[in-house]
């Protein structure tokens, strides 16, 4: 009796563009100094040519608080290095109008849906809930720093999700903050937004298919000594997924009972005057990605992360003896298959 959970993938990217940054704010003190063109203060940062990845579809089954798939940041940066011994400059985005107090994190468009904002982001100018990326040391007090940089943002489910397709982006978009360094109250805007784009969260779905696997007839006599083992045969746990990330299993007997769950060991169900004595069932199997049989581990719960379309999972019942009082017979076992994904 399987069970049926769910998470997410994320496949193509859908790039997005913001217009060259201007600058908001100027402080009223201090002289403004030329920086490659730019007229800027120490701390303060002139953003260009920014793009940003979000992913093309989540998953409705994605657990409360885990992570559902990231944002890619990138940008263009010209910044003055703050004029002291930290020769510093902090980047990052302002995400303080969109803080869930809840969460601690950023509310998006899309419900249920939030930007992760790591507990790093406190050190950006002294100012709380802003999402930092990236610190950059000039060779002196306020020089000049160019260049580019990439940034990963996780988005995180908080809150139930619906299937469907909407508009996706922070609610309402931040912008790029820069501040001269860790302990400084002061710190700048700039009106280079994060545009928003079309989201898509699905529905994925897995199911799986399982096979009798049929000993064949063996005489005891292959089966000398306790311990042994004879009439190994091989059928596959076939999982097939949908838009799924991830799954796992967990094998457990259904008749009889284990003699070493540890090693997967069942005892013989088979009842009556016909059943075998002092013989079991031994099962492996080959995990995703491994080339030969290992134990199995009954109760024990596998997670196969990166499933293809179709996952194929082979199983080896083998004939085991048990002690060295046996006797032929009729052997018979079964196991349940639970599986859940994501």
């Amino acid at each position: 009796m399987p069970h049926l959970r769910s998470l997410l993938p994320f496949s193509l990217l859908s790039t997005l563009t913001w217009a060259v940054a201007a600058l908001v704010a100027m402080p009223a003190h201090g002289a403004t100094l030329d920086c490659d063109g730019q007229a800027l203060q120490p701390g303060q940062c002139y953003f260009s040519h920014g793009i940003v990845h979000y992913p093309d579809r989540v998953s409705d089954g994605a657990l409360e608080g885990t992570v559902v798939g990231s944002a890619d940041v990138h940008t263009r940066f010209n910044c003055r290095a703050s004029n002291d011994s930290r020769r510093q400059v902090l980047i990052g985005l302002d995400t303080s109008t969109s803080y869930d107090a809840a969460t601690g994190n950023a509310r998006s468009s899309y419900p249920g849906l939030q930007m992760e904002i790591p507990a790093t982001s406190s050190t950006i100018g002294g100012h709380l809930h802003q999402t930092f990326l990236a610190r950059r040391f000039g060779t002196s007090a306020g020089a000049c720093l160019s260049g580019e940089l990439d940034h990963s943002i996780d988005i995180v489910r908080h809150g139930s999700i619906a299937a469907g397709k909407q508009t996706f982006g922070y609610d309402p978009n931040p912008v790029f903050v820069s501040a001269p360094g860790a302990t400084s109250a002061a710190y700048f805007r700039t009106h280079a937004s994060l545009n928003i784009e079309y989201i898509e969260v699905v529905m994925p779905s897995c199911g799986m298919v399982t096979s009798n696997i049929g000993l064949p007839d063996i005489d005891l006599g292959k089966m000398p000594s306790a311990g042994d083992v004879a009439g190994a045969t091989v059928a596959d746990l076939v999982v097939f997924c949908s838009n799924a990330t991830a799954f796992t299993y967990r094998l457990d007997v259904e008749h009889g009972a284990y003699v070493v769950k540890e090693i997967g060991l069942l005892a013989n169900a088979a009842g009556g005057a016909t059943a075998a004595a002092g013989i079991g069932v031994q099962v492996e199997q080959k995990v995703p990605g491994q080339s030969q049989f290992s134990t199995l581990r009954f109760g024990h719960l596998y997670t196969e992360a990166s499933p293809e379309s179709v996952t194929r999972i082979p199983l080896r019942a083998s004939y085991f003896r048990l002690s060295s009082q046996a006797s032929g017979g009729q052997v018979a076992a079964a196991m349940v298959v639970t599986l859940n994904y994501y």
